[in-house]
């Protein structure tokens, strides 16, 4: 018999930022569809990228060991002086993660 419950099951990966380890975690469907439409959105108004898409994944998608969430909304105005290269790094692996990495050939 399926098992539903397995469907919620997420991809995640270690990464070490900050000097620190936390866990990364793909998109859920609901999160990607958001993603897609922000995209979607931001090319259609002629902008690079939807202002605050990096920040809102990292604050979506980074996890303690245990799947807690590292950060919360409160904490946009503290990610926004972060390193930008690390933010960049976070999101990067979401992107990966996710499927939705332009560079990478999907496999058949």
């Amino acid at each position: 018999m399926f098992n539903k419950e397995a469907v919620k099951t997420l991809k995640r990966e270690p990464l070490k930022v900050w000097e620190q380890d936390l866990f990364v975690r793909e998109y859920t469907q609901a999160e990607k569809e958001d993603f897609v439409a922000r995209v979607n959105t931001a090319v259609k108004d002629g902008k690079a990228e939807p202002v605050g898409l990096q920040i809102d994944t990292v604050i979506a998608c980074t996890q303690e060991e245990d799947g807690s969430s590292v950060f919360t909304p409160d904490d946009k105005v503290l990610l926004k002086a972060a390193s930008a290269e690390v933010i960049s790094q976070v999101f990067t692996k979401v992107i990966e993660l996710s499927g939705l990495d332009p560079t990478k050939k999907k496999e058949s």
